[in-house]
This record gives C-alpha cells, sequence and structure tokens, in this order.
C-alpha cells in the first residue's frame, strides 16, 4: 500500500484581501514619501518612481504570476502564466505557508526568474485552502524527475 498524495488543481479566484493589502501598501508608502524630512527633489524623484511601478513596463522586472497549478505529491507541477504559457515545474521548498497567506514559489526547468502564485485566505473556499496546507504540509517533495 502506496502512501501517495493526490494531485491538488488550483484555481484561485479573486481575493479582497490581496486588493485591500496592496492598496494600503500603496497609500502607506506615498504617505512615508510625504511626511518623510528629505528635500522637496528627492521627495518628488521617490513619488516618480511609486507612479513608475503602476506602469506596465514594470511588470517586466516582477515575477512571473501564476493563474492555474496543478501539483503532484511529488512537487512537480502543471502550471499556467499570467500571459496563457503552460509550463511543468517544480514547487521549490521555500514556499511560504501561513494561515492567512500561501506563496507558492516555482522552478522552471532552463530559467532564473521563480514564477510565483500568490493564495490570500479568500482566495480559495476553505476546505480547499486546509487540504492545500495539508498537502505542502506533509507532500515528500524530492529531487525525482516527472513521469511524463
Amino acid at each position: 500500500m502506496t502512501n501517495r498524495l493526490p494531485a491538488i488543481h488550483i484555481k484561485p479566484g479573486p481575493s479582497r484581501q490581496q486588493v485591500i493589502w496592496h492598496r494600503s501598501l500603496y497609500l502607506m508608502t506615498f504617505l512615508a514619501i510625504i511626511s518623510a524630512s528629505i528635500g522637496l527633489i528627492v521627495k518628488i524623484l521617490l513619488l516618480i518612481v511609486l507612479l513608475l511601478t503602476k506602469l506596465p513596463v514594470y511588470g517586466k522586472f516582477t515575477p512571473e504570476q501564476v493563474i492555474k497549478a496543478v501539483i503532484k505529491g511529488n512537487g512537480w507541477s502543471k502550471i499556467v502564466l499570467a500571459d496563457g504559457t503552460k509550463r511543468t515545474a517544480r514547487l521549490r521548498t521555500d514556499s511560504l505557508v501561513t494561515p492567512w497567506l500561501i506563496l507558492l514559489r516555482f522552478d522552471v526547468r532552463g530559467r532564473w526568474r521563480h514564477p510565483v502564485m500568490v493564495l490570500f485566505q479568500d482566495t480559495l473556499p476553505p476546505t480547499e485552502m486546509r487540504s492545500l496546507r495539508i498537502f505542502l504540509k506533509h507532500g515528500s517533495f524530492t529531487r525525482e524527475e516527472p513521469v511524463v
């Protein structure tokens, strides 16, 4: 009898918590720049840099977003990136798992950038979030190659 975990399918929905966190961090950064005791020119430069992060070009410098994933018990995954490309990837062991946030990081062969899937508490139904946490805690993520 084998103790294999079944593959887990993740397709996150929209997250209200993620929008709130993103906007709050952006607002706090803006207020910190405005209230800082630095020169006016430096403040203006920092505000310009902050505004530049909203441009689509900035996306070239951020990790690729994973919008869908099927993770097998050994850690190998089929992922779909935000641009629609499908890849076979390896779930990294340094992925972050907390009660309110899960950051899944993947290794894609031949690429130095690590695609990321951000899962807030309200992204998946509670039962799926719980089973994902159990899966990540008890999965045996070995270095074996994927079976095609």
